[in-house]
């Protein structure tokens, strides 16, 4: 066709009201298109490279060096009747694979964690891909689909922003129930264009099921398949129910069976997180969440400073506290609803976003942590998505010109390789923070010095390494920031103790108990101290208090059994020196004082000196 026809034909197609399709221009030539999944990937291993020697830091201690469940492959390991994961079989299951094959070594969880982020980017690329060749959206992106895929799936994959759910081990909760969600929306995607979908409509329900034994959030899925359905592929809800219908039943009475039991774990667990030393109302936090949300879009756009603990987060006491905040959120909602009343194909990224994070970001508090980074790990799709779009609509029209298209496509390549180059540079740095626990800590007070978790974090970190001084300051930081803190105050007693300043140990650990009379170890270390003065009948008291609050605690058995020795009472000392021995078999402490008192027992004799230089414990 000549040019003057070509010309004369857009000129009809354009007065009949007829759109010619526009095309996203291609970056790379077409026979390269098989190899962009592979770009994702090496994208991903090169942004982590450094992510494989670091340790377990924070939950991860709790969640996987001290869960016994996972140490052999059982019924247990995947229903764990005790676990700092239970309820979430899956992840339970993955990190048991994990110790089975390396133990506690670090590296293996960090592989797996990685490997399913990039399984997740690949699985992202190809519903990017596939949504835009629907068609929908064909006629605008069809073309240019697989860059415009490659491009989304690049740029999250490398995103510092995700970065903590990929370094920080426990958080593999999150990579695999964002792994499980995108392959729901796939499979849904895929079985409409399939002449035999019955398989993956079968893909559709084992994802939501596999994607529920990883985390909760999961139970979002159905409303927003349901939003994604109604857009971009069917005509109208009617249509939906009747050629879905039962899928949507399906995943539907699926959340409601799960719903109903883990209810009563939820409902046991619910008071320890909804605790905090200041309790925050619903809409004290939903008005926080305004001012947390738009903190995550800005990290989506400028990825620093990131944290992985935000203790310190301020909690909004009123709206004129977070008003400018609630305006964005306002308006990002009422975008996404009039979008969507309009059936607009835009409107389901507005979904998306808004969908994924209403179980953590609305009204239900959580007040162990009003804010986390990875909550955005699938937010973060549609942000990008819509940056990328926004971008190559905004090429096509700054440069539509034919002539322009070799223009086209070298600014489309240099703006999508300046951006991957710069989050990967951004992500290969954040992995130094998670190379010691040390790090960890030091990063997030780094970026939050009034964050009094962290602080108490490092110290406890820095004591147990021994360095004493140094834990001495954190402590005191911890106090000073959260002066009604049991646990920061008990802490630096027993730091102050270590150091010789048993003074002012005592005092630290009075007020631990004045505020937390329960406080099992501040009864214990308080009396160490009070029995190494020589007030051996104070230190009795709070031993009687420690085994009060605990009966099974063994260091408290054994010192009061050393404190009777010393006083003569050898028939009590002998009974606790027995529990103790009970509690801690063999125990070479407990032996030695035990002969002792036998030994005093035979002569009738107060235990003198040899009692005198048994220490505390």
């Amino acid at each position: 066709m000549s040019r003057r026809r070509a010309r004369g034909e857009a000129r009809r197609l354009a007065g009949s009201g007829s759109r010619q399709p526009s095309r996203v221009p291609a970056v790379l030539p077409a026979r390269w298109i098989g190899l962009l999944p592979l770009l994702v990937v090496g994208a991903g291993l090169l942004a982590y490279q450094d992510s494989f020697g670091g340790p377990f830091v924070f939950d991860d201690v709790v969640a996987i060096t001290k869960n016994p469940t996972i140490r052999e492959l059982s019924w247990g390991t995947i229903f764990p009747p005790r676990s700092a994961v239970r309820g979430r079989p899956v992840v339970n299951l993955s990190l048991g694979l994990n110790y089975a094959v390396g133990g506690l070594d670090p590296t293996s969880y960090h592989a797996i964690n990685l490997a399913v982020h990039v399984m997740a980017g690949l699985v992202l690329f190809g519903v990017v891909r596939r949504t835009l060749e629907l068609p929908a959206l064909a006629s605008r992106y069809g073309a240019g689909a697989p860059w415009v895929a490659a491009c989304v799936a690049l740029l999250w994959v490398v995103h510092p922003l995700l970065s903590e759910s990929v370094l920080y081990i426990i958080q593999r909760t999150e990579l695999l129930v964002g792994l499980f969600y995108l392959v729901t929306l796939y499979c849904l995607v895929r079985a409409t264009t399939s002449g035999r979908p019955q398989g993956w409509y079968a893909g559709v329900v084992v994802a939501f099921v596999l994607g529920i034994g990883c985390k909760e959030v999961m139970l979002t899925a159905p409303v927003v398949l349901l939003a994604y359905d109604r857009l971009l592929l069917a005509p109208s809800l009617r249509t939906v129910l009747r050629r879905r219908g039962f899928v949507y039943a399906s995943l539907g009475l699926l959340a409601a069976a799960y719903v109903s039991l883990v209810g009563l774990r939820i409902q046991q667990e619910l008071p320890y997180l909804l605790s905090s030393a200041t309790q925050v109302t619903q809409l004290d936090y939903a008005r926080t969440q305004c001012g947390v949300i738009v903190h995550y879009l800005r990290l989506a756009f400028w990825p620093h400073p990131l944290s992985a603990d935000y203790d310190d987060w301020p909690i909004a006491g009123s709206l004129a506290d977070v008003l400018p905040s609630a305006l964005v959120i306002a308006g990002l909602l009422g975008t996404t609803v009039w979008a969507a009343l309009r059936e607009l194909k835009a409107a389901f990224l507005g979904i998306w976003f808004f969908g994924i994070l209403a179980p953590t970001s609305s009204i239900l508090p959580i007040n162990t942590e009003i804010v986390a980074e990875r909550r955005m790990y699938l937010p973060l799709a549609a942000v990008i998505t819509l940056v990328v779009l926004t971008a190559d609509r905004v090429l096509r029209a700054l440069l539509a010109e034919p002539r322009h298209a070799a223009r086209r496509r070298s600014v489309a390549a240099v703006l999508v390789l300046a951006a991957a180059a710069i989050l990967t540079a951004c992500t290969v740095r954040r992995s130094a923070d998670f190379r010691s626990t040390v790090d960890f800590w030091k990063a997030i007070i780094a970026t939050r010095p009034e964050n009094a978790r962290a602080h108490l974090g490092l110290a406890g970190t820095l004591f147990k390494a021994g360095r004493t001084a140094e834990a001495l300051e954190h402590y005191t930081a911890t106090v000073r920031l959260r002066p009604d803190d049991a646990q920061g105050r008990y802490e630096r007693g027993a730091t102050l103790a270590r150091l010789g300043r048993t003074a002012e140990a005592v005092e630290e650990y009075r007020e631990a108990l004045r505020l937390n009379p329960g406080q099992v170890q501040a009864h214990n270390d308080l009396a160490v101290v009070l029995a190494a003065e020589g007030r051996q009948e104070e230190a009795i008291d709070h031993y009687r208090a420690a085994l009060e609050a605990d009966p099974r605690h063994a260091s408290a058995h054994y010192n009061l059994g050393v404190a009777l020795f010393r006083l003569g009472r050898f028939d009590e000392a002998a009974q606790h020196l027995e529990t103790a021995l009970a509690l801690v078999p063999d125990d070479p402490a407990t032996l030695r004082v035990l002969n002792e008192v036998q030994r005093a027992r035979e002569r009738e004799a107060p235990g003198g000196g040899a009692a005198e230089r048994l220490p505390g414990r």
